[in-house]
């Protein structure tokens, strides 16, 4: 029934046109939207905006990469990292955040994985079967080096990482951030909405976003994650499913306050 559910929901806003398509010309209209996204009522105008090249502006605060860190300074390891310029945090946070699925990696239990991590499917934001993974290929890496995104992954991945964020920050730093100069320079994502708060899962840009927000950015400019509808919310599931109860984890505050813990902890052998 789910399953079914997302199809329809996707294929609804497909057909409204409702998901940014890639600009492959620099001089395609890109429309801004002045006002950055602080309540529900802009919120649902700018998921229901017609356009398709369509920025806006995301609260920081209101950011998350991964699986639910917050893209504030002092909540997720890039961020962290940049501050401190600390290796050892990085090293730490692949050393002890190991999960197994999405559920253990939301709740920060059973983070004993000891195999090479892969993707963490998750089947709120996926809406397409799960696929295999077999390797970050397009960056030069093969299944044996792992996921960015949890550990455990090779010396070689993770020493890409650091050079990689310390490449982008020192460019953001010298040069401002210009994402209207490249076709991926803005931020991607889709929104996650429960009761009335919501939340921008970034699945393009945590790099970037790590970068500005030590440098005390506020707000990020974002546009919509190709192939996938706008927003996924908490009236799309049935209670008390597998489905449902991974969304909230999102939102449930004692693990929103725990994962910042884990965060800040990385800067402790």
């Amino acid at each position: 029934m789910i399953k079914k559910s997302k199809e329809l929901i996707n294929k609804f806003l497909r057909s409204q046109n409702y998901e940014i398509k890639r600009l492959n010309k620099h001089n395609q209209k890109i429309i801004y939207v002045k006002k950055p996204v602080l309540n529900n009522e802009l919120l649902e105008k700018v998921l229901f905006y017609r356009d398709i090249n369509l920025v806006f502006k995301v609260p920081i605060k209101n950011c998350i990469m991964g699986p639910g860190f917050n893209c504030e300074e002092n909540s997720n390891p890039m961020s962290l990292y940049l501050k401190h310029k600390d290796e050892k945090i990085i090293k730490n946070f692949y050393n002890r955040f190991r999960p197994n699925n999405i559920s253990d990696a939301l709740k920060l239990q059973n983070l004993n994985r000891q195999k090479i991590s892969s993707i963490l499917y998750d089947p709120i934001l996926k809406y397409y079967y799960l696929p295999k993974f077999k390797g970050l290929t397009p960056l030069g890496f093969a299944k044996k080096d792992g996921h960015i995104l949890n550990g455990p992954i090779s010396r070689r991945l993770q020493n890409f990482e650091i050079q990689r964020i310390n490449k982008i920050h020192k460019s953001i730093s010298k040069k401002g951030w210009k994402p209207n100069k490249f076709k991926t320079g803005f931020i991607r994502g889709i929104f996650l909405i429960h009761k009335n708060e919501y939340l921008f899962k970034i699945i393009g840009g945590n790099h970037r976003a790590a970068s500005l927000s030590v440098l005390k950015k506020k707000y990020l400019d974002c546009w919509f994650q190709p192939n996938e509808p706008r927003f996924v919310s908490s009236n799309f599931f049935k209670k008390n499913l597998l489905y449902q109860k991974i969304f909230k984890y999102y939102f449930d505050k004692k693990f929103v306050i725990k994962r910042k813990n884990f965060i800040r902890d990385l800067l402790n052998d």
